[in-house]
């Protein structure tokens, strides 16, 4: 071949290869814009459901924080109410704005808006009832409203979010012909590299290192792809709780290491074995049926459920995907050990108000209407009918001392702001005198007094019997409420790169100030030598994960109780990058814990000064529960030397088989035995006559699990 043939065919087959790219070039541009695109819309899918799922989570709050205040009168309810009222609206406009493009979203999210107002109000209602002691019958049609209003909301949300699941499958399978349209890229970039190669065939070393080029440039591709896949498997991993993904066949095709450390321990590698054969129990229960609802429906699914092979409560979330389904578990034991414990200490209390007689009553000042309770009525003798006032409550007291001191305390608390706490003689509408203790406690508004609120107790047999009985109650109420994660991504210079809403919402920082001021103003000074120490761990390599509790600082400068945990991400030669960072919120937990443990001593302190014997029983009529009076009548110097034994350990067989036939009727009956005067012996064989009562104990599901025992010795009265 002529030279200038050669040259002619080396320009040709170079033109055509040129050209071929060009094309290509276009075609790729063309479709990098339809990814993008896509992409685009998948995530603004995505933001929709998130803000609607951030909605109905604070209106879920709000609505159990109200109905808890109604019930219990306990105002930690109430936080929830407050906390969501004023950034619900916030989340609202988003969702307004993110659906501006789709008319029939946009009518749904403003019928929502509507809703929620109208919610809202509602609450702040049965809030001002609440406040004004209005009866529960009277509330009652009020959340019976606020449950169809809320009713609606869910249906409107559900609206939503199947209009948006359904966009969200017709954007994915954009993306799946978008991903298609790419492959078929590839293929012309083969036919271009091969038209190249046969070129090369008359200029190899021209193309020699084109070639070159062109495998180093893959090799880079194939790393690109590999890093990204491990930088999204280490913040998958960095996620705290067990989360595991199921395909279609209920197959795992992902799980994370916490699901090998807790439902998962000793079966080995789970990748594409069925969850039913691994799980057996699955089969049975509600979880796997809620597995296979979600897989049916493609509908997400949140509830909590027993699990009794770990003995262990869990909050359950089931998200469906293209691929099957998604299964995030949360232990939740704690919370219900602790909504059990004070479920028990909530009926002991009532049991000892109700034998010790003590009622409630409360006057408002400006009308001067009481309203009592109906213990309060029963020691008063009051006809059923009978409405009381100011006036009348006065009057209930014998004339002479008590009533002129009952008036001075009434004007007192009114003027000066005192309380009161005394032993007054009243006179029963049954014409009865009647020794009571009377306390009261004004409350005022802008320097008025609004209303007083107080107590009354008929201590007429002590007051003849020469005893004292002290009665006090507390309610005992805390809320747990799972509330979403703030997450973080952290450089290794403790700069942040990335920080989520909840994050901010948490901690009243914006993400611009976060960061300007970076992590360690945010951190409560304390824990900050604990955050180093970590740093220096994770920067040496000795940890790669982490999970501790600590605190932070509010913007307001209140401090947040926190777990925070979090995982490294590394680069392509495994050096640290940066780290994916959690905070969950456990402020509430934290400070209802120490409610608790505060409010159990004051109870139990409260019960062990009370001078009758007190104790509580199981099942088996052995003691789980003693009091300092009941352990002086036992002979016994400690509570372990009762807790778990009979009364036949104590005393003659003859009293503790008739003592013992008490509980059992009780157990059989499900019926209180109030004030039965019984013959008993003391530890030293000392006969005496007791006055008993024995009132059952129930659990949350109504099932009796054992009693509470409270007696009086009433020998010498009988005398």
């Amino acid at each position: 071949m002529k030279s200038g043939s050669f040259e002619r065919t080396i320009v040709i087959s170079m033109v055509i290869v040129l050209i071929a790219v060009f094309f290509f070039s276009i075609y790729t541009f063309i479709l990098n814009n339809e990814i993008k695109s896509t992409n685009s819309w998948v995530s603004h899918t995505n933001r929709v459901l998130y803000r609607s799922e951030k909605v109905i989570s604070a209106l879920k709050d709000i609505e159990t924080g109200t109905r808890g205040y109604i019930l219990t009168g306990d105002s930690v309810f109430l936080q929830p109410y407050f906390s969501s009222r004023d950034s619900i609206y916030d989340d609202i406009a988003d969702l307004k704005d993110l659906t501006k493009d789709n008319n029939f979203q946009h009518k749904k999210v403003s019928s929502l808006d509507t809703l929620t107002t109208k919610r809202l109000a509602l609450c702040r209602n049965l809030q001002l009832l609440k406040n004004n002691n209005t009866s529960f019958d009277s509330i009652k049609p009020l959340l019976l409203q606020g449950k169809k209003v809320m009713d609606e909301i869910r249906d409107t949300f559900k609206s939503i979010q199947q209009e948006e699941e359904r966009l969200l499958t017709i954007r994915k399978k954009n993306s799946d012909d978008v991903e298609r349209k790419s492959q078929f890229g590839f293929f012309i970039l083969f036919g271009s590299l091969l038209f190249l190669f046969l070129t090369a065939f008359f200029a190899i070393r021209f193309l020699s290192g084109l070639r070159k080029k062109e495998g180093k440039a893959l090799r880079n591709l194939d790393s690109g792809i590999l890093f990204f896949s491990k930088r999204i498997d280490e913040i998958i991993k960095g996620i705290s709780d067990p989360f595991f993904a199921l395909n279609k066949r209920f197959e795992f095709v992902y799980y994370n290491d916490s699901v090998i450390k807790s439902i998962g321990q000793g079966k080995g590698n789970l990748t594409r074995k069925n969850v039913f054969e691994v799980f057996p129990q699955y089969n049975q229960n509600i979880i796997g049926q809620k597995m296979k609802d979600v897989m049916a429906t493609q509908q997400s699914e949140s509830f909590e459920a027993f699990e009794d092979f770990l003995d262990q409560w869990q909050d359950i979330t089931i998200y469906p995907t293209s691929q099957g389904i998604s299964v995030h578990i949360k232990d939740a034991t704690k919370r219900k050990t602790y909504e059990a414990e004070l479920n028990t200490a909530k009926q002991l209390l009532e049991t000892i108000n109700t034998v010790a007689l003590v009622g409630g009553w409360n006057v408002d000042i400006a009308s001067g209407k009481v309203s009592w309770t109906d213990i309060t009525r029963g020691i008063y003798e009051a006809a059923p009918d009978h409405v009381p006032d100011l006036r009348k409550l006065i009057n209930f007291y014998k004339p002479g001392k008590s009533r002129e001191t009952i008036a001075q305390f009434i004007n007192d608390a009114i003027e000066e702001d005192k309380e009161w706490d005394a032993e007054l003689l009243i006179v029963t509408d049954a014409g009865k005198e009647k020794w009571v203790y009377s306390k009261g406690k004004p409350e005022f508004q802008d320097g008025v007094c609004v209303r007083i609120v107080g107590t009354l107790q008929d201590i007429d047999a002590k007051k003849k019997l020469s005893e004292q009985l002290l009665k006090s109650e507390q309610q005992f109420k805390s809320a747990f409420d799972n509330s979403l994660d703030g997450m973080t991504l952290v450089g290794v210079d403790s700069q942040i790169r990335e920080i989520n809403q909840s994050f901010c919402d948490i901690s009243g920082y914006s993400r611009d100030e976060f960061k300007q001021l970076g992590f360690t103003a945010f951190t409560h000074p304390d824990d900050r030598e604990k955050d180093k120490a970590t740093f220096e761990k994770i920067m040496s390599g000795a940890i790669k994960r982490w999970r501790y509790e600590k605190r932070y600082l509010h913007k307001n400068g209140n401090i947040i109780w926190a777990e925070a945990s979090g995982s490294v991400i590394t680069d392509r030669e495994g050096n640290i990058e940066s780290f994916v960072a959690q905070m969950q919120d456990i402020t509430n937990k934290k400070n209802a814990e120490d409610k608790f443990l505060t409010e159990r001593n004051l109870l139990r302190t409260i019960i062990d000064n009370l001078p009758v014997n007190i104790y509580m029983k199981d099942l088996e009529s052995r003691k789980t529960l003693v009091n300092k009076a009941e352990l002086l009548f036992c002979g016994a110097a400690s509570e372990a030397e009762v807790i778990g034994k009979t009364d036949q350990e104590f005393y003659p067989n003859k009293y503790a088989l008739q003592s013992i036939a008490e509980d059992k009727y009780v157990f059989a009956t499900g019926k209180p035995l109030l004030n039965k005067e019984t013959k008993a012996a003391k530890h030293d064989g000392t006969e005496t006559t007791i006055l008993t009562s024995k009132i059952p104990l129930f659990n949350e599901n109504n099932e009796i699990i054992g009693l509470v025992g409270i007696s009086y010795d009433i020998t010498f009265k009988e005398q």
